[in-house]
């Protein structure tokens, strides 16, 4: 029988972030240290979605002060959220399907 505790999640987690946290909490027993780097993750998480948003409301690219065309600053924070919540999980040695189904 496990001694499983459910953790309450930061209360500032954004949808994303907290849906990761109950995920993750759910279903996996973490030691207390770990936590914090879940919080980290979810925080990455709810980063990611924040840039998706912006991404799919003002595109991909954006013109700079020459008119030329380059990639929104968005995309890289998606992008570097992403790597960053990649390796919270590995840290946690957490297997998520992220996305299926």
């Amino acid at each position: 029988m496990s001694d499983h505790i459910e953790q309450a999640p930061p209360a500032d987690l954004g949808p994303a972030g907290l849906e990761l946290w109950n995920r993750i909490v759910g279903e996996f027993d973490l030691a207390p240290h770990a936590l914090s780097v879940l919080e980290g993750g979810c925080r990455m998480a709810d980063r990611a979605q924040q840039a998706r948003e912006i991404i799919l409301t003002e595109g991909l690219t954006t013109l700079d002060n020459r008119q030329n065309q380059k990639e929104h600053p968005a995309v890289a924070i998606e992008r570097a959220s992403l790597a960053a919540l990649q390796r919270a999980l590995k840290t946690l040695n957490v297997d998520l399907a992220m996305g299926a189904e």
